[in-house]
């Protein structure tokens, strides 16, 4: 099974770290190592942020957060690839839990209701790691596309998203089939 930790490892250097930032036309606002204060101001750990604390209960509220609103979410621990548990959380916080799921359950061939429960971790699980990351990071570039034409001031982004959502492709170019 797919252990949490690795993947928030992975997607916690792809979302800056413990930095205290803000972005030109980024409607998060204020960005702490990815928790955007515009969607989630009762974050417990914003007080001792803004105060300059970066110590080990900050982070630790940081990994509590991404566990319970990301991870639990997207049956992370039900998941047996870490390689798919990975990609599915990393898009599961860049793009929402809901849209993640979403786009699993598509490449799976399931009912896509959000909701990763028995049948879609079946159907994942089931799937080749080759295919399903494929067909995963297909979509995710066909997401980023969508987003840029909506949002015309997102385009600044698109490298940076795209980097992200192409990791892997080693990997994916160096299985025999």
């Amino acid at each position: 099974m797919a252990e949490f930790i690795t993947a928030f490892n992975k997607t916690h250097d792809n979302e800056g770290g413990y930095k205290l930032h803000r972005v030109k036309d980024d409607a998060g606002g204020w960005t702490f190592a990815g928790i955007a204060y515009n969607y989630h101001p009762d974050w417990p750990g914003w007080k001792a942020v803004f105060a300059g604390d970066r110590g080990p209960k900050v982070k630790t509220l940081v990994a509590d957060f991404y566990r319970a609103e990301y991870w639990n979410r997207i049956s992370g621990d039900k998941i047996q690839s870490q390689r798919k548990a990975d990609r599915i959380y990393d898009f599961a916080v860049n793009a929402s839990w809901r849209t993640a799921a979403r786009y699993a359950q598509r490449c799976a061939g399931v009912k896509e209701d959000g909701h990763i429960g028995p049948v879609s971790l079946d159907a994942i699980n089931g799937m080749s790691d080759r295919l399903f990351l494929a067909l995963f990071k297909l979509l995710r570039v066909e997401h980023r596309l969508r987003s840029v034409e909506r949002r015309k001031s997102q385009k600044k982004f698109i490298v940076g998203w795209l980097r992200r959502d192409l990791q892997g492709m080693k990997y994916l170019l160096s299985q025999s089939h």
